[in-house]
């Protein structure tokens, strides 16, 4: 986190969770990120339960990179307030 050359921003509005692939689908991106703010993925190891479909705010860096040919918009947070 540190070591991205990104500012720090505040994003808000309702964590959804975004639910898993079924069994046996196949899909390019080899990872699962279980929870969207704004149509942005966040990238967390901390379970955001609690969270889900309460407005938060986070707060955290805007990660735009390209993975395995397709681009991704995650939002890499450093701390979360529920409103």
């Amino acid at each position: 986190y540190k070591n991205l050359n990104i500012d720090e921003e505040y994003f808000s509005g309702i964590l959804k969770l975004n639910p898993p692939l079924p069994l046996g689908t196949i899909s390019i991106i080899q990872r699962h990120l279980p929870y969207i703010l704004n149509n942005k993925f966040i990238y967390t190891s901390d379970n955001l339960d609690a969270y889900i479909n309460q407005n938060v705010t986070l707060k955290g860096k805007n990660y735009i990179f390209e993975l395995e040919g397709s681009y991704r918009d995650e939002i890499w947070p450093i701390s979360i307030n529920c409103r």
